[in-house]
């Protein structure tokens, strides 16, 4: 079964009004963040100009068995053939570091780096800047079409009125013997005509409030009309 909605009732409010704001648009929102994204990775490449610090540290601990005193005085007071005590860490050693890397070359490589992704940033403001207009030319356009078709669809009625009056004064003319078959036949096309230019206009209403949710990226526009 055919959906008939769109060419029985006009939507009840239609709003024929531009948007000011367009900062909640999805297509808008998502160009935003490339362009942060894009911001921050310039910002994250400037980093490799800087040099790199390294901070490392070794401890080491072993067991002999021997006591400290064992080379002035190789007694059994400074031996034991216990395992236990013979494995327990009585030696220690530690070192700690610090390490700084940088190449002299790297800051004039990296500055190239970044310069292209200041590039690729601003390519991407450009192009926020062109859909930005693009979108309000749009809804400009869509609130244009609403207005004229609000006023098609005021005026219709007006030539649905008119032709069935026709058609009627042609189909009592016809059933009288005053009028012939051509004139009822073209009274009658002329009432289906402006019937369905009715219907038209109830759909172009609705395409026009569809298109204008579209560039504002407010699906609401349109459902709130149901």
């Amino acid at each position: 079964m055919l959906d008939s909605v769109f060419i029985k009732k006009a939507p009840p409010a239609p709003d024929p009004q531009p948007t000011t704001n367009f900062d909640s648009h999805p297509e808008l929102n998502f160009l935003r963040n490339r362009i942060g994204v894009s911001d921050e990775q310039a910002k994250y490449l400037h980093t490799f100009s800087y040099p790199t610090f390294s901070a490392f540290g070794i401890y080491q601990g072993r067991a002999s068995g021997f006591g400290s005193g064992y080379s002035t005085s190789p007694t059994s007071a400074f031996y034991t053939d216990n395992y236990g005590s013979g494995v327990e860490p009585n030696r220690f050693n530690y070192l700690f570091g610090v390490g700084l890397i940088w190449n002299v070359t790297t800051p004039f490589r990296v500055r190239y780096q970044v310069q292209s992704q200041k590039y690729i940033s601003q390519q991407y403001h450009d192009e926020y800047d062109l859909i930005s207009q693009q979108l309000r030319d749009q809804e400009i356009l869509a609130v244009t079409r609403i207005n004229n078709a609000l006023k098609n669809y005021h005026e219709a009625p007006v030539e649905v009125k008119a032709a069935t009056d026709a058609y009627n004064q042609k189909s009592a003319l016809y059933k009288n013997g005053l009028s012939n078959i051509v004139d009822y036949t073209q009274a009658l096309y002329t009432l289906n005509r402006a019937e369905v230019d009715l219907d038209i206009t109830l759909n172009n209403v609705w395409q026009a409030l569809l298109s204008k949710a579209a560039a504002s990226g407010d699906f609401s526009i349109f459902l709130n009309n149901f």
